[in-house]
């Protein structure tokens, strides 16, 4: 039993844990066949014991063929690393389609929502450096979710990933133990997710957002001077005449629709004005270019705007009411703040 200490570590700790434990259990052992001795005797008797088998342990050590990986060649599902981290930056999120590791499952107690409804929300980013967009510190928690309508109730089981936000559908209605709910509309746990977790959610697919104050959509509207002119010009170009943030929104989508733009994994290097050379040079991109540009060109014309981050779909089993979601699904998308329909609506430039 103490042995299989390895099996997860090799460490160090571990090592010298699984020592002491041995000595112990010897200890123990050479007690139940004398128990009239003294205990201290019996304790050296075992330390003996660990100490000449030292040397042979030594030779093991020295000859003992390598094996990859842990002491039994096992891959541990705690090591599991999602492929978010709260940096977003070009070419982040296409290099997570060639991983097919699960991401989570979820199963659902009643029908399976449609694709288009299908969006797990997990991080957002606010923060845009010039090259690369950043998740905020420090954001406030909210007592209880939005108000919504339809509802759907799920479980999810998900995989360790090292950090502490959870996967829901857009939008939360409740907020499991031990989690926060923050306002940005994402879920977090309270520890670091080392170990398979599992919640039960409840998501309002039809939703109301909270009104926000102006110094909070000051913030996303937000650019550092001196990138991506080009892209400038052209949002305040396309949304000329244009009275509301959702006519604005639909003329720049309807830009990246137009047939100019190619959805594709192998994309070439941008230069210090990333959203310049995607738009104006090599048009090809995958989710996070054409969002964090979209982004990009609402803030441009003073229309908040973020980028949020998750997973879109899953695959669904044909004998059971739950879907598989991999890194591979993995998804970036943007909101826009319009405050004559409802608040922060969902906009996907990939989609169009």
């Amino acid at each position: 039993i103490v042995i299989t200490s390895l099996f997860v570590s090799e460490t160090l700790v571990i090592t010298l844990y699984m020592f002491f434990s041995v000595m112990i259990t010897t200890a123990v052992l050479i007690r139940i066949n004398d128990p009239g001795g003294r205990f201290k005797n019996q304790l050296a008797l075992s330390a003996r014991m660990m100490a000449q088998a030292i040397p042979l342990m030594i030779v093991l050590f020295l000859l003992f063929p390598r094996i990859q990986g842990s002491l039994f060649g096992l891959s541990i599902s705690g090591s599991a690393k999602s492929g978010f981290s709260n940096r977003l930056a070009p070419g982040g999120v296409a290099r997570l389609v060639k991983d097919n590791a699960v991401a989570f499952r979820a199963e659902f107690d009643d029908d399976i929502p449609e694709t288009s409804s299908l969006y797990w929300r997990g991080i957002v980013f606010q923060n845009f450096d010039g090259r690369a967009w950043h998740a905020a510190a420090n954001i406030p928690t909210r007592s209880r979710p939005p108000a919504g309508k339809r509802p759907v109730t799920y479980t999810i089981a998900l995989e360790p990933h090292q950090e502490k936000w959870m996967f829901v559908l857009e939008m939360p209605a409740i907020t499991p133990p031990r989690t926060d709910f923050f306002s940005d509309y994402t879920l977090q746990a309270r520890r670091t997710i080392k170990q398979p977790f599992r919640y039960k959610m409840t998501s309002n697919t039809q939703y109301l957002s909270w009104p926000e104050s102006s110094q909070t959509l000051d913030a996303f509207t937000r650019l550092p001077q001196g990138y991506n002119p080009k892209a400038r010009d052209l949002a305040a170009k396309l949304t000329k005449n244009t009275k509301t943030s959702l006519q604005k929104a639909e003329r720049i989508l309807d830009f990246f629709g137009s047939g100019a733009f190619e959805y594709q994994l192998k994309i070439p290097t941008l230069g210090k004005n990333s959203v310049d050379d995607f738009i104006f040079q090599s048009q090809k991109g995958y989710c996070e270019h054409f969002a964090t540009a979209f982004v990009f060109m609402m803030r441009a014309i003073d229309v908040p705007a973020r980028v949020v981050g998750g997973y879109q779909g899953g695959k669904r089993n044909p004998f059971a009411n739950y879907l598989i979601v991999r890194q591979s699904d993995a998804h970036v998308w943007a909101e826009i703040w319009a405050s004559d329909h409802d608040g922060w609506l969902r906009m996907d430039p990939t989609a169009a």
